[in-house]
């Protein structure tokens, strides 16, 4: 696993997900009903049965937004907005798993490698980082590496390090107060400029108006306001260290 990729397992088959022990790590796991499954996939456009074609969703750009809003959610943040996050990350995985192509190809010790060159670069994510040193990190060529990378987690290294980046940024415009310039500061960003294009053309507003719209969303699923309880999706959030 690496962070924003999806693990996919169907309720009583046996599966495995490990982490690296004493570096920690954080899951968050969303369990669905069979028939609710079933039920949802049958409302969903795009997708036509329910075969997976993948057992593992590699990060994806598209991903950023909801996979911000979860690990919001994962920190503690209102757990009556789980039942908008669950029907969402639903959807996102009926239509990469099933309506998209199946991923094959890539063989173990590629993958091992890859996500080890991920555990750094989450590691490292603030500092400068290069092709070169990733490589040679992982006992890759340069070459060799680039492809592997992008064939294994389908973005290249940077396009992958800016996504972690703007993702870990808008975690942490939901988790903190902090200014626009602290968050792109702590997120690897030495350029508000540079920051501010980047996350608008990634999330479709700027940071001020993401954290104010993300506050709303949650603020209107306060149970309070609620006249119906969650009882179609279950949200149960992991943490291990």
């Amino acid at each position: 696993m690496s962070p924003g990729s999806l693990l996919l397992g169907r309720q009583g088959a046996g599966f495995c997900c490990s982490h690296e022990h004493g570096t920690g790590d954080h899951c968050v796991a969303f369990y669905f009903e069979n028939g609710w499954i079933e039920k949802f996939a049958d409302e969903f456009p795009g997708v036509k049965s329910l075969r997976v074609l993948c057992h593992r969703i590699p990060p994806a750009q598209t991903f950023a937004p909801l996979l911000a809003e979860i690990q919001a959610l994962a920190g503690g943040k209102n757990l009556y907005a789980g039942e908008e996050l669950a029907l969402r990350m639903a959807g996102a995985a009926l239509r990469f798993a099933c309506g998209g192509q199946d991923v094959k190809g890539n063989n173990l010790r590629d993958e091992q490698r890859v996500t080890e060159a991920l555990r750094i670069i989450e590691s490292r994510l603030t500092e400068p980082l290069s092709i070169s040193s990733l490589a040679s990190a992982v006992d890759m060529s340069r070459y060799h590496f680039l492809r592997t990378f992008q064939r294994v987690t389908g973005e290249t290294p940077w396009c992958y390090i800016l996504s972690r980046r703007l993702a870990r940024a808008a975690e942490n415009l939901l988790a903190t107060s902090g200014s626009v310039l602290d968050v792109a500061l702590a997120s690897g960003f030495g350029d508000l400029s540079e920051f501010m294009r980047r996350f608008r053309l990634r999330f479709g507003v700027t940071p001020a108006v993401y954290r104010k719209r993300s506050a709303h969303r949650f603020a209107l699923a306060d149970p309070l306001t609620r006249d119906e309880p969650i009882d179609e999706a279950e949200l149960q959030v992991h943490k291990s260290s």
